[in-house]
């Protein structure tokens, strides 16, 4: 009996793969990572998986070349910023999606109709289902655990970060608050509040003034939203907030690209020395 592979196909699949892992993990990570590198690092990967189909080797060497590619397809997507972190929680994250796609085919390719309607069982693996949906629990727990690694040391502080908005850029310093939970409601993103000396300096006169002046209908068609978010005096207020061309840490080793959006305090809204706050965990 001859078995045919189909090498485009299997490229493809893995790719899809590869590319909802990567994309997850950008996402419990809060990392913003750019669609070509997911692309680049999510095609290496399924060019490595196919090609290991075809080419025989040791069972040990193989464990080891396949470990050593999922670490080049986090550094290409994340960089080597709090890199371990990034690796635990690929790798969690690639168990749980594995645990997943074997729990659809258990159940729905373990079974087949037969010509008088009848269903029975033609194939089994040997490794349990409920050991695979534990390990794929505990991968999916290890992940998040991780992703919140540093929170603790990083609650107290303060950041220095780059914005860049519309040919624009200014570098602000960002005082840690944990208490700063303010999210934009449709994409559940994490809200930087910026003072507004920085704002004016970071979008020009035009755009700060219709904020001050709460031009809603000309800042919504510049893509603003609106974001509620209570002061520590419990009273809920509304302000206007932007996702910016690029947001990112940087030093002497790495670039690192934040996922957050920035709203504008129109107000004297005083950080100490400090130009806005953040949580923690948007940069951590």
């Amino acid at each position: 009996m001859v078995q045919v592979l189909y090498g485009d196909i299997l490229l493809l699949i893995d790719f899809c793969m590869n590319f909802f892992v990567l994309y997850t993990s950008s996402v419990i990570l809060r990392r913003r990572t750019k669609l070509l590198c997911i692309i680049g690092a999510a095609t290496i990967g399924g060019i490595y998986s196919v090609a290991k189909i075809f080419v025989s080797g040791n069972d040990i060497v193989d464990c080891v070349i396949s470990f050593c590619v999922g670490l080049l397809m986090c550094y290409i997507c994340f960089g080597e910023y709090h890199f371990l972190k990034v690796a635990v929680v690929f790798y969690c994250v690639a168990a749980l999606f594995g645990g997943i796609m074997f729990l659809v085919y258990f159940f729905l390719g373990s079974y087949h109709s037969s010509i008088y309607g009848d269903f029975y069982e033609y194939t089994y693996s040997h490794i349990p289902i409920w050991l695979f949906m534990i390990l794929a629990a505990i991968s999916l727990v290890i992940a998040l655990l991780f992703s919140y690694v540093g929170r603790e040391r990083a609650d107290v502080g303060d950041r220095v970060a780059i914005l860049e908005f519309s040919g624009r850029k200014t570098k602000v310093k960002l005082l840690l608050d944990s208490g700063n939970l303010a999210r934009e409601p449709i994409s559940g993103k994490y809200v930087v509040m910026l003072g507004r000396i920085k704002a004016k300096n970071l979008l020009g006169e035009e755009i700060f003034s219709a904020i001050i002046e709460k031009n809603t209908e000309f800042l919504l068609g510049r893509k603003f939203r609106i974001v509620i978010a209570s002061g520590i005096d419990g009273i809920k207020r509304s302000y206007y907030a932007f996702k910016p061309d690029s947001f990112y840490l940087e030093n002497s080793k790495s670039k690192v690209q934040i996922d957050a959006y920035i709203a504008i305090c129109d107000t004297n809204v005083l950080f100490g020395e400090c130009d806005g706050l953040a949580h923690p965990s948007v940069i951590a």
